[in-house]
């Protein structure tokens, strides 16, 4: 698993939990999330994660695409 985590690091992991028990939240940290979310949410705050995550994904700081660079 720590092979694993260095990885991680690199790439943007989402975790969506079963349930709130503190067992499963340390694992779930584990994977070093940037977000993570419940089974029972509405996926609002989830949606907003990934609009944010591609819109950063296309732009630079400066607010330029990467295609207009």
């Amino acid at each position: 698993m720590q092979l694993l985590r260095g990885l991680l690091t690199e790439i943007y992991v989402i975790v969506v939990i079963p349930d709130r028990k503190k067992s499963t939240i340390e694992l779930a940290h584990l994977l070093l999330p940037r977000f993570l979310s419940q089974k029972e949410s509405d996926f609002v705050d989830l949606q907003t994660v990934l609009n944010k995550m591609y819109y950063n994904s296309q732009y630079s700081p400066e607010g330029k695409s990467f295609e207009e660079m």
